[in-house]
């Protein structure tokens, strides 16, 4: 079965960095171009620097740091960074003593463009490294696009990721392409939380976490996950919960597929293709990774499906990768473990490659299901084919239904 007649293609953009001297805007090194945060709707932006070797990038980020927060780049050339450790542009405050509303008051709202280019060889290393990535905090007029990151070596704290530490802005089109990502809690392939949006971007490196690890995202807080594809091993190193896109899922993640292999010791927290723990709306997925470990709360899709102040929700979802627990208590081909406000609607599994036979775990009573194998799902005709319009703060999302069975419709969330 070809899987991009289930999912609509990720654009995998690559991008990465260079800097020509990074001048002042009356040094005439003002560049006007265009960001491409949307691939349909490019936009202009104003280049105040241009990035061409390591050193220029290094000064980009410390004139962030010293308060130059809307200070545009545009990468020139591929850049190896690998002699020096990375300090994070915008990075993050003190978590111990800075309120969450305030940690953004610093938070970098430029764009960067990484025009297609590579950064090689980021280093950030160290146990008590909080917000470990290229760049720390996002703020919701930040963008970072179309870059590269191969040859990482991430192995920090809290909230670790190869893009974003914190992010209420873009990241769009980026690639973390070869090396290891790795922290003790809160770790992600491109972001460790995300109140923005995270849209066409790449994972291929391994990410390991104590706690809590994701291929694309390890707290989607207030965002939206869409058009995201992952590919590397996603490891819980001991009690951890993880998910293949997202770990922890409290708004939308859409359009998105896991090939990599997604695995942990032995948690009951959540362990899924898609997400560990799910608690609003996930929507047009695919998994087709292997999802091992755990001894409950293990699922094709999703570990922990809980509907809390709104209702959780796993729709047009499937699963063919194999579901290999410990024990084989709370798990499912589609879902392991549900509890409260909560339903999975026309998801589809392949249990010939599984030890689970069933889609769904645990089931209360207000657990509405439409689950079934994708051997009867290609049985039957197909007769509507139709647009969802997902409704959230970020604005509305179309995603294609084909070839979904469904009428159009508008779900708020």
């Amino acid at each position: 079965m070809k899987t991009n007649r289930f999912i609509l293609p990720i654009l995998m953009l690559g991008v990465v960095a260079s800097f020509f001297s990074c001048k002042d805007d009356n040094d005439n090194a003002l560049e006007e171009g265009m960001g491409k945060r949307n691939s349909d709707v490019p936009q202009e932006v104003f280049y105040h620097c241009k990035i061409t070797n390591a050193e220029e990038l290094f000064s980009f980020a410390e004139r962030v740091n010293k308060g130059e927060y809307n200070l545009n780049a545009r990468l020139m050339n591929d850049i190896d960074i690998s002699r020096r450790d990375w300090t994070p542009i915008a990075r993050v405050l003190d978590n111990s003593s800075v309120k969450a509303s305030e940690r953004f008051s610093a938070a970098y709202n430029g764009v960067f463009n990484g025009n297609g280019h590579r950064i090689i060889g980021m280093k950030l290393v160290g146990e008590t490294n909080d917000g470990a990535a290229f760049v720390g905090m996002l703020g919701p007029s930040g963008v970072v696009e179309n870059v590269i990151f191969s040859h990482l070596d991430i192995n920090a704290g809290v909230g670790v990721a190869t893009i974003c530490a914190y992010s209420q802005g873009e990241l769009f089109a980026c690639t973390a392409l070869s090396g290891n990502v790795q922290g003790s809690s809160d770790v992600a392939g491109i972001c460790a939380y995300n109140y923005g949006v995270i849209k066409r971007c790449f994972n291929q490196v391994t990410v390991r976490g104590e706690e809590v690890a994701a291929g694309i995202c390890a707290f989607n807080k207030m965002g939206v996950v869409t058009e995201c594809e992952n590919s590397g091993e996603v490891v819980g190193v001991s009690n951890a919960s993880v998910g293949g896109i997202v770990c922890v899922n409290d708004q939308l993640v859409i359009n998105s597929m896991n090939h990599g292999k997604v695995r942990s010791g032995f948690p009951d927290t959540g362990i899924g293709g898609i997400c560990g723990q799910n608690h609003s709306l996930v929507y047009n997925c695919l998994n087709d990774g292997e999802v091992e470990g755990g001894i409950s709360a293990v699922g094709g899709i999703c570990g922990k499906l809980q509907g809390v102040s709104s209702k959780a929700v796993l729709l047009n979802c499937i699963s063919t990768g194999p579901v290999m627990p410990v024990k084989k208590e709370y798990v499912g081909a589609i879902c392991g473990w549900s509890s409260g406000n909560c339903a999975v609607t026309d998801c589809y599994y392949g249990p010939e490659r599984s030890q689970i036979s069933d889609g769904l775990g645990g089931q209360p009573a207000n657990y509405a299901t439409m689950c079934t194998t994708i051997r009867n799902y290609l049985n039957k005709q197909v007769e509507e084919v139709g647009e969802i319009r997902v409704a959230t703060q970020h604005g509305n999302y179309g995603v294609s239904m084909k070839p979904w069975k469904v009428v159009d419709k508008t779900i708020m969330f």
